[in-house]
């Protein structure tokens, strides 16, 4: 069953509203937007943010089950390089953009498949097939995640700060680790999307619980609260307890 995405193309600012499979991988969309619009740059230099998930897709992840998604893609020869930058609280950003590192045991929405995917451009009512290729993939690769997001979009403005936040999840016997990107002036309740999100799982049936330096912050004045309020700083570390609705507490 085909997919219902909002395409946005950096630098150019264009959109498109599309229909996938969701065994696309996102190098194949990549490949179809440069052979749609005869773009110059290197793919292996581009990089797809999912509004949704709230993270940097791999290139050789599918599109996956999720519907009502907007994916920006960055076609910039540099955009790779941008979201490889070093570690800084002097960059700035204007779009929440935490970026899913160190994937373990998580359950992901979009792994290689062998199938064919197909792109269908709503406007022109035209769809196209577009041949699986396979592309090399490190599962234990990590991407550095800081990111000046949409510098050209609101160059000249005070932004806030990217503040790293390194998570180690409970849930139950398992435990995960993994570290993601936020704007100093996120909130708590953010976060703990984040890892709902990181995880695959529905607010419907899961909640997350942060524990920074031993203290419960999980009443609702404390995780409306920003990083900056609550001073927490670039590599900090939070505890995020997974607690299924109506099944096993961590």
């Amino acid at each position: 069953m085909s997919r219902n995405l909002t395409i946005e193309i950096l630098p150019s600012k264009q959109q498109l509203n599309i229909e996938m499979d969701p065994d696309t991988q996102i190098q194949e969309l990549f490949e179809y937007i440069q052979n749609q619009f005869s773009m110059k740059t290197d793919i292996k230099n581009w990089t797809c943010y999912s509004e949704l998930q709230r993270i940097f897709l791999n290139p050789t992840s599918s599109i996956g089950t999720t519907s009502n998604d907007k994916l920006t893609i960055n076609t910039s020869a540099n955009a790779y390089l941008q979201q490889n930058t070093p570690d800084s609280d002097l960059i700035n950003t204007s779009n929440r953009i935490p970026i899913a590192t160190n994937y373990q045991q998580g359950p992901s929405q979009g792994q290689p498949q062998q199938q064919q995917g197909k792109i269908q451009n709503q406007p022109s009512n035209q769809q196209q097939t577009i041949p699986n290729q396979q592309y090399p993939q490190n599962q234990n690769q990590t991407y550095t995640n800081n990111i000046n997001y949409s510098q050209q979009q609101h160059s000249g403005q005070v932004q806030p700060q990217l503040v790293t936040i390194h998570f180690s999840i409970v849930d139950g016997n398992i435990k995960r680790e993994f570290k993601t990107t936020f704007k100093s002036d996120d909130i708590l309740e953010d976060l703990a999307d984040a890892v709902l999100a990181y995880l695959g799982a529905s607010k419907q049936w899961a909640a997350c619980d942060l524990y920074i330096s031993g203290q419960s912050y999980n009443t609702g004045p404390k995780r409306e609260k920003t990083l900056t309020q609550l001073s927490i700083k670039s590599n900090a570390t939070i505890e995020a307890r997974l607690r299924w609705i109506g099944g096993t507490e961590y």
